[in-house]
């Protein structure tokens, strides 16, 4: 029960429960039957990644947070640093032993992914590089999922250069939050390197980006442009309402919101491309 409980306590559950919920949408079969045991086992699986990432988060902030965070479990001493450490190897072995039952290449994929998360929480976060493990991390879940799918069209490798794009306004939407605590703490992440009000801003301008070139991606390789310009209208009403927001200083909205813009765009360029 004490694992459990320091297990909540340490996670990030609602960025945990969203990239989950989008690689479930991204794994959905278009023109096969439902595997309900295989969906069941995406999602707990990304959510074992997800949730080992937030806790190597709070272990490897533990210097920082005591001077910036002293509240969070670690430095305020909620969860005792022996049941955190133990908590993060019991969901990354999980998280593996299940991940390598999809094979070979969708585990090499998953651990790459990992890998972004481990590289942010390691130190990227605290340069103006911190965007980088995002672009290439949101990518990747969309070639994972499509992998275990067994469709996997050449053009899905867009998904790269359209994470470039995708990766800084994620990044920018969630250091908003906290970016003066984070600063006390050390970080100098490219929301610091920016600012608060030019990084809000510079984070609509690459989700707009990201609507529009979209389509023209589709379009490039002869696929289904129609189905993109919809998804590109669909993100730009919740780009609208993310600008508003951020114009108006309310930051705790602005990561679910940039959380849904991009998967917004991600699944609808995957229906693009079928």
């Amino acid at each position: 029960m004490d694992i459990l409980i320091a297990h909540l306590k340490l996670t990030h559950p609602f960025t945990s429960l969203a990239v989950t919920v989008m690689t479930i949408i991204l794994v959905l079969p278009v023109h096969a039957p439902l595997n309900s045991y295989r969906l069941f086992l995406v999602a707990l699986v990304m959510l074992l990644v997800q949730l080992s990432i937030g806790v190597s988060n709070d272990l490897l902030d533990r210097p920082y947070d005591r001077i910036a965070k002293p509240w969070k479990p670690i430095p305020s001493g909620k969860v005792k640093l022996r049941t955190a450490i133990i908590v993060y190897f019991t969901l990354v072995v999980c998280s593996f032993v299940l991940g390598s039952l999809f094979g070979w290449l969708p585990f090499g994929i998953m651990l790459l992914g990992l890998c972004c998360g481990l590289a942010y929480n390691l130190g990227l976060k605290r340069t103006p590089l911190s965007w980088l493990p995002f672009s290439l991390a949101i990518p990747t879940i969309v070639l994972w999922a499509r992998v275990i799918n067994g469709d996997v069209p050449n053009v899905l490798l867009w998904v790269y250069p359209l994470g470039l794009l995708i990766g800084p306004a994620l990044n920018l939407a969630n250091q908003l939050v906290g970016a003066e605590e984070a600063r006390d703490s050390g970080e100098h992440s490219l929301i610091h390197f920016l600012g608060v009000v030019k990084g809000r801003r510079v984070a609509v301008g690459l989700f707009i980006l990201v609507s529009v070139f979209m389509p023209i991606v589709v379009w490039i390789n002869h696929l289904q442009v129609e189905v993109a310009v919809v998804g590109s209208l669909v993100a730009f009403f919740f780009i609208a309402i993310f600008t508003v927001i951020a114009e108006l200083d309310h930051r705790l909205a602005l990561w679910p919101l940039a959380i849904l813009i991009a998967s917004l765009q991600g699944v609808f360029f995957l229906l693009a491309i079928r």
